[in-house]
């Protein structure tokens, strides 16, 4: 099923998917059940990095600390927000 978890009764629903072909074509789905998109579609950038963690026993604790980041990340999606009318 195209609808999202946030949708739950209300009037809008938001929709992000990976890739642009594949939010079209739930897009078109949505519009022959008498939906329509409130804001156009837009593409959203998130970026992030991801650490290390250490950890080493220190009179009877553990301790945890962070290194520097390993690597990082860019994650691309596409997301629009629906209506129905």
């Amino acid at each position: 099923m195209i609808l999202s978890s946030q949708y739950r009764g209300h009037k809008q629903i938001h929709i992000r998917r990976q890739g642009k072909l594949e939010l079209v074509k739930a897009i078109q789905e949505l519009e022959k059940r008498g939906f329509e998109c409130v804001i156009p579609v837009r593409e959203v950038k998130e970026f992030g990095k991801n650490f290390k963690d250490k950890a080493k026993f220190y009179q009877g604790k553990w301790l945890i600390g962070r290194t520097n980041a390993v690597d990082s990340y860019e994650q691309v999606y596409y997301e629009t927000i629906m209506k129905k009318v």
